[in-house]
């Protein structure tokens, strides 16, 4: 028996919208039927790549397109101040919405999100991606089944070296935040997600600009305390001259092994009881062979469960716990930051 197509709608026409684009064309059983953009040429540029019913740089248009039944999800790549109004116009709208990170600039927005949803009964996802890496989630399960012990401590990477990003993210009314906003909160949702996805009590951060004429951060580092008794460095960057790992790179230091994520493995020392010396035993993930880092295959991944999740299988593995998590520690790192003080979030 044939199942209709899964209905995508795209919020924005930049880097990561083609992004989702191509997964969206990559994924069985999904499509993309409208997209909206409020400058014309960048919408142009977009459909020459990807045809759709619906291109319109007017809002209402869109919202009456996509809403009651004319799309299934929504994805809302565009600025991060517009992630709160767009998603709670579309969930109202009746789509589930699968929104870019950080879910909003706010904790205030981010609940108003999260209670809409919930009143709606519409999905609220955030794109947290490193949760659907394959590496990510092997050492996830390593971690869960004990092989590491108990964690004490984690230090988990998001730096850009020798770059950073233009436009709106380096305009802090449009995005809310600087390297922390953009690139922190992949370290700290991996780093939650690694260890169990527990609640953050306590936040300290020193966060500063000093690559740029901008009015946003390129430099961040945070110390977190989870309620679990791990405590967690994050650091998070633009333009930095060195950084020890790729985007979301994390280490582990726990009881009884060592893991990392990029190169990810787990490492353990083995006491031999005939010679009385040790060995280590490293093990690794199933090969993944990546065409970049940030791989493709990770937004398809995203897609491909959102579709589930609007049909009805599954339920959201980033759900608004998730990103509203992610914004209640960068909210309380920019606060710490300010203040000097360590931030109490439990």
């Amino acid at each position: 028996m044939m199942t209709q197509p899964i209905r995508f709608a795209m919020c924005g026409t930049g880097w990561v919208a083609q992004m989702y684009a191509r997964s969206i064309a990559a994924v069985p059983g999904v499509e993309l039927v409208a997209v909206h953009n409020h400058r014309q040429p960048s919408l142009d540029e977009f459909t020459a790549d990807h045809p759709v019913a619906v291109a319109t740089t007017d809002w209402d248009e869109f919202l009456s397109a996509v809403g009651d039944g004319g799309a299934d999800v929504a994805v809302v790549a565009t600025p991060n101040a517009l992630h709160a109004p767009q998603s709670i116009a579309l969930m109202r709208a009746g789509v589930h919405v699968l929104v870019e990170k950080p879910m909003a600039v706010s904790v205030e927005e981010a609940e108003e999100m999260a209670a809409v949803a919930d009143e709606t009964g519409r999905a609220l996802m955030t794109g947290h991606m490193w949760r659907f890496d394959p590496e990510a989630r092997w050492l996830r399960q390593e971690i869960a089944a004990g092989a590491l012990g108990r964690i004490i401590r984690t230090r988990s990477l998001s730096v850009h070296t020798w770059w950073g990003p233009s436009g709106w993210f380096q305009q802090r009314a449009l995005a809310g935040g600087g390297a922390l906003a953009d690139m922190g909160v992949h370290a700290i949702d991996t780093t939650r997600y690694l260890i169990g996805d527990p609640r953050p009590v306590r936040v300290t951060a020193r966060i500063g600009t000093y690559y740029g004429d901008y009015d946003v951060d390129d430099t961040a580092v945070l110390l977190i305390d989870w309620d679990n008794d791990t405590t967690s460095v994050v650091e998070a960057g633009w333009w930095q001259v060195q950084c020890d790992g790729p985007e979301a790179a994390t280490r582990l230091h726990g009881t009884r092994a060592f893991g990392s994520l990029f190169p990810t493995l787990v490492t353990r020392e083995l006491q031999s009881p005939e010679s009385g010396g040790s060995t280590f035993e490293e093990r690794t993930p199933p090969p993944f062979d990546r065409a970049e880092h940030c791989d493709p295959r990770l937004f398809e991944a995203q897609i491909a469960h959102a579709a589930d999740v609007a049909r009805g299988t599954t339920s959201p593995e980033n759900g608004p716990d998730v990103g509203l998590t992610a914004v209640r520690i960068m909210e309380a790192s920019y606060r710490s930051a300010r203040t000097g003080q360590e931030v109490a979030l439990a």
